[in-house]
């Protein structure tokens, strides 16, 4: 993905459904091609269609041995975060972008998927080679607040409820499904009752046993979630949310 992020959709026209998206640099197989559309697959498996004009072969990434470490390797923490090419060109990062840096300069610098080069915050970012515990993600996600529903979307540009979810856990290192339904059945999780929930579980919301929502636990009765916007809340607060809860599932087995 050569832009800060792509859509990607159900079929090869942009009047068909956003399903998911990508961020900047993710890697994206090809499996089909349709006039300027490609069909690819991502990292969590899902398979969907994008425009071409989103990506870029890999020819930066295979001819720069750098780009080859991992500990050149950082995570966006800001919610955006703003990098000026030239005067007159600048890009918008999102939360959870993994992105390419190297010093240049005696400075920071990011590379770009086109081999553009701009400096860069090291404060912004997390690196990727280090370890982060699952609380501090969860304090991270809190500058997320307010970032509006996006069907389909997983980048601080908007939000669906799992992609605000599977954003999360790829940060602490773990490649998370996409869908609401196949969260709930990634090994390791363990059910348990809502009156056990801790800091991180998942909370399952359903219609007639179909899995259509998800939530994560930050204590004290508190969930927060992408449903409208990034926010936190009471769930016995919300009781038609609160009706709905199908399953709570311990994160105990998978976070380390």
């Amino acid at each position: 993905v050569k832009t800060s992020v792509a859509n990607l959709y159900k079929n090869p026209s942009f009047t068909s459904e956003l399903v998911t998206q990508g961020l900047i640099w993710e890697k994206l197989i090809i499996c089909d091609k349709k006039d300027n559309w490609f069909q690819v697959k991502q990292r969590d498996g899902y398979i969907a269609w994008v425009h071409s004009f989103y990506v870029i072969d890999s020819s930066i990434y295979d001819n720069n041995e750098l780009l080859h470490k991992k500990e050149n390797w950082f995570f966006v923490k800001d919610s955006l975060l703003e990098i000026k090419i030239n005067c007159n060109e600048k890009y918008f990062l999102p939360f959870g972008a993994l992105i390419p840096c190297i010093t240049y300069n005696n400075n920071l610098t990011v590379i770009l998927p086109d081999g553009e080069k701009a400096d860069i915050n090291k404060q912004k970012l997390l690196k990727s080679s280090e370890s982060i515990t699952f609380d501090r993600v969860l304090e991270l996600s809190k500058d997320l607040l307010g970032i509006p529903y996006l069907w389909g979307g997983k980048s601080s540009f908007g939000y669906d409820c799992s992609g605000f979810v599977q954003t999360l856990f790829n940060i602490f290192g773990i490649n998370f499904p996409r869908d609401s339904y196949q969260q709930l059945d990634y090994e390791g999780l363990l059910e348990i009752e809502y009156s056990k929930a801790k800091v991180g579980d998942l909370l399952f919301f359903a219609n007639n046993k179909n899995v259509n929502h998800v939530a994560i636990c930050i204590g004290n009765e508190e969930i927060i979630h992408s449903s409208g916007y990034v926010k936190i809340e009471k769930l016995k607060e919300n009781k038609e949310l609160y009706k709905k809860l199908y399953k709570v599932m311990s994160i105990k087995n998978i976070i380390k």
